[in-house]
């Protein structure tokens, strides 16, 4: 590896390119324009068929006064209206701004409030919830409008909301005359917003050539090709599941499975039927395939390949995946490298893909530091620093980018870990103070200050509890206010559902205390509570 490369010296070596994230369909659908690019829910696309999708939405974008550089929010569950709608967004220029699908009031606000987007794209109807109801109402408490409100699946007929233009017919002229220029390859394509170590999401402003590196780099390093299947079962908001489940496959010209949400026996049918080869998903994920593919006598096609990332991967579970024939590894990487940073192929021997998480993709640097930021050496565990073209630009707060990213380009994670000899990472662990429930990354705080305005509750904590199949979930201590007697959590989560606190941020353990252990400056011992959920047997839990 090159230290200290530019991105001159890159490019000028193939190691990436300065490809346009807006192009990029268009470039894959004039290679392949007749192969099957994705499927959902028995209906199948051609990459042709989703450039014309595309290049419709793109025009209506238009129409509706949306520009280059506008941001456009997207919460919307999978579907292919939303990937059709994502490449329409990048291809006129404008920035988009996905949240996962189980953000509510609560979080919305906030990211609302950073970006102000010019539009948003929303699910209707999604069994007992109306997504863009559930807009409307956040709007309006922020005092928001958009110019342009469409709707990409499921019914819905609020005022002010249109429908996404269909999938265009056969005989329908379709084209780009008209759209303006895509953003150039370092404009910035998306903005994610990704939970720190502070009550409000960070959002996290990628580049469109980062997007088309990181898939291309994948690719090779895999070795997918044009008769791989990926499948696609985690939110397309995600940069795990655009990147891993859709643009692999792109690069290639190969195919992609889109599943509306996780449903493991769907799952499991679904890669017999297609012959899907391999995917990309948190280690929950796996451990649903691995139990169903255990059942004695159970045959039949599964998965060559894992791409696992977004949760600690016990390497049990690697284990037991081999036993079943699934070469699964560890991949390190976050939203701000925008996605895998550190890759494992399924080519390499099980003790490195059970015990390491990958080495670092040509052309990115990394490093392990101490508390004053000087490299360790080899086997000493420290903070995780990275220096790589795949980048973020930086945070829609300034004053976050100025504290993670140095005058040379480093970017420090707040992870703990090591490297080998070989630069072979192992990650140990987290600096900053957040929970990962499959994959979900929740800020402590954020769920502390919710449970904290509780009436009756005069103060709170919340730490990761070990889960088996979610790797973590909340556990909460609480301190009561004078003369209030602890019943139970219910009156408790009942004020969360008011706020509309996302579910999945609920805690599970519940603990009354009444006082907290702290240091000499005041602050709460996070670890003397964790050591206390281990010793406590009889914790009251709730059911999320």
């Amino acid at each position: 590896m090159h230290k200290g490369n530019s991105n001159d010296w890159l490019v000028s070596r193939g190691i990436v390119t300065e490809e346009c994230l807006g192009f990029f369909l268009e470039t894959c659908a004039g290679y392949w324009p007749q192969r099957e690019m994705v499927s959902f829910e028995g209906a199948r696309y051609t990459y042709r068929d989703i450039h014309r999708w595309s290049l419709a939405i793109a025009h209506a974008l238009l129409e509706g006064g949306i520009r280059p550089a506008d941001r456009i929010l997207i919460q919307a569950v999978n579907s292919t209206q939303l990937l059709a709608a994502q490449f329409a967004a990048w291809r006129i220029g404008a920035v988009t701004v996905p949240v996962v699908p189980m953000y509510r009031a609560h979080e919305l606000k906030s990211i609302l409030a950073d970006v102000r987007p010019r539009a948003l794209l929303s699910s209707g109807q999604i069994g007992n919830r109306c997504y863009c109801a559930e807009l409307d109402v956040t709007l309006a408490g922020i005092g928001q409008e958009p110019a342009l409100k469409m709707v990409l699946d499921g019914p819905s007929d609020r005022h002010g909301w249109r429908p996404v233009p269909p999938a265009p017919s056969a005989g329908e002229n379709i084209d780009a005359a008209g759209l303006p220029e895509p953003g150039g390859p370092d404009a910035c394509a998306v903005i994610l917003f990704t939970s720190g170590s502070t009550a409000a999401p960070k959002g996290a402003m990628l580049r469109g050539a980062a997007i088309v590196n990181n898939a291309r780099a994948m690719q090779k390093i895999f070795g997918y090709g044009a008769g791989d299947v990926a499948l696609c079962a985690t939110p397309l908001g995600h940069t795990g599941a655009l990147i891993n489940s859709i643009m692999i496959p792109m690069v290639s010209g190969g195919r992609a499975v889109v599943m509306r949400s996780w449903k493991p026996d769907e799952a499991v049918e679904l890669i017999e039927q297609e012959k899907i080869t391999f995917m990309g998903a948190p280690p929950l994920i796996l451990q649903d395939l691995i139990e169903r593919y255990e059942v004695p006598g159970r045959v039949g096609h599964r998965l060559y390949s894992y791409i696992c990332g977004g949760g600690a991967m016990p390497p049990s579970l690697i284990t037991r995946a081999d036993a079943v024939g699934i070469k699964a590894s560890r991949n390190y990487g976050m939203t701000e490298t925008t996605g895998t940073i550190t890759a494992c192929p399924p080519s390499e021997p099980i003790e490195r893909r059970a015990h390491f998480d990958g080495y670092p993709l040509y052309g990115s640097e990394i490093q392990i530091v101490d508390d004053q930021r000087h490299p360790l050496p080899s086997g000493k565990v420290g903070e995780i620093r990275i220096r790589c073209p795949l980048l973020l630009i930086g945070y829609t707060d300034p004053a976050l980018t100025a504290a993670q990213l140095d005058s040379e380009g480093w970017f420090y994670t707040g992870d703990l870990g090591r490297l080998d000899a070989g630069d072979w990472l192992v990650f140990e662990g987290r600096v900053k103070d957040i929970i990962n429930r499959g994959g979900e990354k929740f800020s402590s705080q954020d769920i502390e200050a919710a449970i904290a305005s509780c009436p009756g509750i005069t103060d709170a904590a919340v730490v990761g509890a070990p889960h088996e199949r979610y790797g973590e979930v909340v556990a909460a201590f609480v301190r009561l206010k004078p003369g209030v007697e602890w019943t139970g959590p219910e009156s408790t989560l009942q004020y969360l559902e008011a706020l509309k606190l996302a579910k999945q941020k609920w805690p599970v353990h519940w603990i009354v205390l009444t006082d907290f252990p702290r240091t000499p400056s005041g602050k709460i011992q996070k670890q003397a509570l964790r050591e206390l959920l281990r010793a406590r047997d009889t914790a009251q839990t709730s059911t999320v």
